[in-house]
């Protein structure tokens, strides 16, 4: 059978387990296969003979961004080439997106586009998981009928033995160990590399320093609300309101540690990567000489990952260790489970089998990776097939809150706002990894009776811009904001921006902001700022939803009714609508309310409120930034 390719495009981690899991199934029936991010596979490695078969399964990231492990790919594909390149190369494609998101299935639809001009052809029919239906009622079906598409189109070869196929492996047996008593100096190299367009990445951040934080919540609520400021000088970083910065975290050192002990490693330890010899066929990669594999050779793996590498390095700041475990994971751990029991359930927990166990014991309870290493104390992973098999440890994108053009600040501090998350499962409390650890970071300005540290305190960012969210070019065109809870964050920027224009006698349209929260002495952000705002005038209109303040809750959909008349109005007056916040149920019940008052105001049936939406989405003008 020809060899078959899996690639991903992935943000968060589950395009790339769904391909690993297609790759995992395809050697169990006879296939030689290979599964990497599309950053690592490359587009010069798309050839007839390297790549007759290939699935990918992709996502957008942003608003319509290609993930992190496929920004150079994506680029690459899109260059302008002569002739078809590609013909011989059969593809499938599997997207995943969000249809809150005014770029739905905007990176997968544009990888099988090119792919369809370069020359390829589809030998599976492509297909789009919507996360707001529930990407199983696509993703399942699909992945059942993959296989009886490629025997079809694969000519069968009955006498291939099974055993000639092996998974590919990414990392190499061990990593090598520097001179005794000698210590990796971790990413302090990469610190303070400005670039001269303020063009920064995940690879090579700006290493921004907090300069002011504070809670913005009542110190008895048990939300938590963390309003933290940053100081980019000399960065050159120009960001406008809308945008969005990446923040790479880190997590807890406590649980590096005891993983560490768990798992019987040296923290300190040194270990390199480096790329196959045969990208077509992965072997084993880690370098066993004592010279340093290239830091992002093309097609290394692992490139979320540095080399040379500490393994507490890795561990804090490379892989992710929290999140509930993927089944190739498991399927990894039970592989490597001394006890039989341990094994038997793992693999059920990993199987189809084990959907409704492993949805019980795994999605809902979430252990991370060391708890699952306590409750099966047989299992001892090799550190190489580990670190392959964990996802890399995401950036955490947060709405940027101020204005450049704001006098306070001016252009060389940069504010976020973020819910400190916390959570309680039956292994104890969980602590977002990103928000706690920021929280940890803040806490000399947020604590009362410490005073601000002497040395700055680091917070590696990148700018991420954004696409549609953001003001209208027309500042004469009306402004429609909903934003309940930290919805309300970029809604800070584009104010300031908008009073900052004023300021400058330029005439604008009118501005309504809806925000909701628990109760106005519990969780209303930024209150001052916005009735000051809603006093001098920057703001036309601020209805404010409290949800706990009465025996009736009430929310921003209801007050979008409630001012349904006015809202109609500024619609009708080519006024443009922004939503943030909450995607699995806020957004849907703000789009219920539109429909409403287009029916009520409007006269439109639900049909006709339905296109008049979608119409304002083609045209920009009803933008949603939200989060399920």
């Amino acid at each position: 059978k020809p060899p078959l390719t899996f690639a991903f495009a992935s943000q968060t981690g589950t395009g790339a387990e769904i391909a690993r899991n297609l790759a995992a199934e395809a050697v169990e029936k006879g296939y030689k296969a290979q599964c990497m991010s599309l950053t690592e596979l490359g587009y010069a490695a798309l050839t007839s003979g390297r790549t007759p078969y290939l699935v990918i399964v992709a996502s957008s990231t942003g608003d319509g961004d290609p993930p992190d492990n496929s920004g150079a790919f994506f680029v690459a594909l899109r260059k302008k080439q002569e002739g078809k390149p590609l013909v011989g190369v059969k593809f499938t494609l599997l997207g995943l997106g969000d249809s809150n998101y005014t770029r739905f299935m905007y990176v997968s639809r544009a990888i099988k586009g090119r792919l369809l001009d370069l020359g390829a052809a589809e030998f599976y029919p492509c297909a789009e998981a919507d996360e707001v239906d529930g990407i199983e009622s696509v993703v399942d079906p699909w992945s059942e009928g993959l296989w009886t598409a490629l025997d079809a189109d694969i000519a069968p070869q009955k006498d291939q033995a099974a055993d000639q196929v092996r998974r590919a492996r990414t990392f190499g047996h061990r990593g090598r160990v520097l001179g005794t008593g000698r210590k990796w100096t971790g990413d302090e190299w990469r610190r303070h590399k400005l670039d001269p367009g303020g063009m920064y990445s995940p690879q090579q951040p700006f290493w921004a320093h907090i300069s002011d934080a504070r809670y913005e919540t009542a110190f008895w609520s048990d939300r938590k609300v963390l309003h933290l400021e940053l100081s980019i000088r000399g960065s050159n970083i120009a960001y406008s309101p809308g945008d969005a910065i990446g923040v790479l975290p880190a997590n807890h050192p406590d649980l590096v540690a005891n993983l560490c002990k768990r798992l019987n490693l040296n923290a300190d330890r040194v270990f390199y990567i480096s790329a196959p010899k045969d990208t077509s066929q992965a072997g084993d990669a880690a370098s066993e000489a004592g010279e340093a594999a290239p830091a992002t050779p093309a097609g290394r793996p692992a490139t979320h990952i540095p080399s040379p590498c500490s393994i507490g390095y890795a561990f804090a700041n490379c892989v992710d260790l929290t999140s509930p475990a993927r089944k190739s994971l498991l399927r990894l751990l039970a592989e490597h489970a001394h006890d039989a029991s341990e094994k038997r359930t793992l693999l059920f927990l990993s199987a189809k089998g084990g959907k409704d166990a492993y949805a019980h014991e795994i999605a809902e309870h979430q252990p991370s990776l060391l708890d699952l290493l306590v409750r099966f104390p047989s299992v001892t992973p090799p550190l190489d097939a580990l670190l392959d098999a964990l996802p890399p440890l995401a950036p955490r994108m947060y709405s940027i809150t101020s204005s450049r053009r704001d006098s306070a600040k001016g252009p060389n501090r940069l504010s976020v706002a973020l819910s400190v998350v916390r959570f309680k499962t039956r292994y104890g409390t969980r602590l977002g990894v990103a928000s706690a650890w920021l929280d940890r970071l803040a806490s000399p300005w947020t604590t009362e009776g410490i005073s601000n540290p002497a040395n700055p305190v680091w917070v590696p960012i990148y700018l991420r811009r954004s696409a549609d969210f953001k003001p209208p070019a027309d500042l004469s065109s009306p402004l429609i904001m909903v934003g309940p809870g930290t919805g309300v964050a970029p809604f800070r920027g584009f104010l300031q921006e908008r009073r900052a224009l004023i300021r400058e006698n330029k005439s604008v349209g009118e501005a309504v902001l809806f925000f909701g929260c628990r109760r106005e002495d519990e969780d209303y952000i930024f209150k001052e700022e916005l009735e000051l705002m809603k006093a001098e005038g920057t703001l036309s209109a601020l209805h404010v939803a409290f949800s706990r303040a009465q025996e009736t809750k009430v929310y921003v959909q209801d007050l979008i009714k409630a001012q349904g008349e006015k809202v109609w109005g500024l619609l009708q007056a080519g006024g443009y609508l922004y939503v943030c916040g909450d995607g699995a149920a806020m957004a849907k019940d703000v789009h219920a309310a539109l429909i409403a008052v287009a029916g009520t105001h409007g006269g439109l049936s639900e049909a006709d409120a339905t296109a008049f939406l979608q119409n304002l989405t083609r045209e920009r003008r009803y933008v949603r930034d939200v989060w399920s």
